[in-house]
């Protein structure tokens, strides 16, 4: 790590200048970064050991990052008024391979003839003997400056506000005579118009055609109510009840379907479902009904008998 001296700040001071950022000054002159700010924070303290020439002055180390960084900020608009002024050019590439110029005036001769002139290269090539690349000039965006030229000349290319207070009105008070109401207007009345009746023969039919006769509806009254039954005094007996009055005639018969319908119906309440039978699967083992499984007994062969 680099000690701290005179030499080594100017030389920090210097490469911030170059690289625009503390961090890539401290890496270039071989000190930390941390280092680099505890530096410019104990020279804003005051403290001594601290001071170096910069610019032809005499300055502590704090200011003189300070001077730099402004020396930054006016080498990006020095950059970026080339740019407005002359364009920016661009290298030419294909598929990611630099495009070089090539000399037009070999583009006539074969292959043959450049090994006869000892000619080595169709390429154009600079100085040192390197192939010249091929440039692409791009002209200064329109946008960046006019909004240079208004930030700089704002009096002639700022944007201008006109505020005109002409007005084509008359000053002063205007006089408006007053208005009269306007007359009722009453409409002419008109005499009523004799309407004559339209001719509605086709609906309602001739007038001595014969008026259609009234159907007679036949109302029969409703059967009054019997006497209400008296209460029944405890312990006497019930009366007897009474007997169904017999169908009126006006019931229709029943049909054949209803008759048949009535008896199956009968028949159905009054079947009997017989109790299943059960009957013996001849397996003593799966046989609930075996009596050779119920009771004392004789054991089968090879079984012990247990008192």
């Amino acid at each position: 790590m680099t000690k701290r001296s005179p030499e080594t700040l100017a030389e920090f001071v210097e490469a911030v200048a170059d690289t625009g950022s503390v961090a890539n000054a401290a890496r270039k002159v071989g000190i930390s970064i941390s280092s680099a700010w505890s530096w410019m924070a104990q020279s804003r303290q005051g403290q001594s050991g601290f001071d170096l020439e910069y610019m032809g002055q005499s300055m502590p180390l704090h200011e003189a990052v300070k001077q730099a960084q402004r020396v930054v900020g006016a080498t990006i608009l020095d950059n970026f008024q080339l740019r407005l002024l002359k364009g920016t050019q661009e290298v030419s590439r294909y598929q990611g391979k630099t495009v070089f110029k090539r000399d037009p005036k070999l583009d006539l001769l074969s292959d043959q003839d450049l090994t006869d002139l000892a000619i080595t290269t169709r390429y154009l090539l600079d100085d040192e003997g390197n192939p010249i690349p091929e440039v692409i000039h791009h002209e200064p965006p329109v946008a960046a400056v006019i909004s240079f030229l208004q930030a700089t000349y704002p009096k002639t290319w700022g944007h201008k506000i006109e505020v005109s207070n002409r007005s084509t009105a008359a000053s002063g008070v205007q006089v408006v005579p007053r208005m009269k109401p306007a007359a009722a207007i009453n409409a002419p009345a008109e005499p009523p118009v004799d309407v004559e009746p339209k001719d509605l023969t086709d609906i309602l039919g001739p007038d001595d055609e014969s008026v259609p006769a009234t159907i007679e509806l036949e109302v029969t009254p409703a059967p009054e109510p019997g006497p209400s039954a008296e209460a029944v005094e405890p312990g006497a007996e019930s009366a007897s009840p009474a007997e169904p009055e017999p169908p009126s005639e006006s019931l229709k018969p029943l049909s054949a379907l209803q008759l048949d319908l009535m008896a199956r119906l009968a028949q159905r309440s009054n079947a009997t479902k017989p109790a299943p039978v059960m009957v013996s699967s001849g397996r003593i083992e799966a046989d609930d009904l075996d009596p050779r499984r119920n009771g004392a007994g004789t054991p089968p062969k090879g079984a012990v008998k247990v008192v």
